[in-house]
């Protein structure tokens, strides 16, 4: 696949490889969250994760512990634009056809509003090898942290979300 003037570079590791596989072992809905982490950057390419999150019971502690699984890194020199969310997507589903002959398909996606993550992301559930598949729309969550940074800074919850929404709904 061609993704005309993206300068990126996606990243799988082993660990990544195994939490792919129990994903697609999953008898329950799981949501894909995309983040770009813009301090974290080698020479202004700026790192980019998608993974998932997970609680597990803490025995010791009593309590649940959330983790984020991350499922790939991207480095992207294009920073968050939907060609660079396309080849993460379309790097995870190689890798988990090629180890585990199934494809991923999330049932929710989760990231800040931005116009590109959140079309890259769609791209995941889309099989394109097949042309007659239709393109359809995962459902999309505004994640916590841009929720919250945006209520403390005096905005409605509500109104920003949707704002967002009608003003990226054309990355679509």
């Amino acid at each position: 696949m061609h993704y005309a003037q993206t300068l990126a570079v996606p990243l799988i590791s082993k660990h990544c490889v195994g939490w792919i596989g129990q994903l697609l072992e999953l008898k329950h809905a799981w949501a894909l969250h995309g983040d770009g982490k813009h301090k974290l950057h080698i020479g202004g390419w700026p790192l980019i994760t998608w993974g998932t999150h997970c609680l597990k019971w803490d025995a010791d502690r009593k309590c649940y512990r959330h983790s984020y699984r991350p499922l790939i890194y991207l480095f992207s020199k294009n920073v968050e634009t939907t060609s660079a969310g396309r080849m993460a997507m379309v790097a995870l589903q190689l890798v988990a056809v090629h180890f585990f002959g199934k494809r991923l398909k999330s049932d929710v996606n989760i990231s800040d509003c931005s116009a590109g993550l959140m079309a890259g992301m769609q791209y995941l559930n889309i099989d394109h090898t097949k042309p007659d598949e239709e393109e359809f729309s995962t459902p999309h969550l505004a994640d916590w942290a841009h929720l919250s940074f945006h209520y403390t800074e005096g905005d409605s919850l509500h109104a920003h979300a949707f704002e967002r929404l009608q003003t990226h709904s054309d990355a679509f």
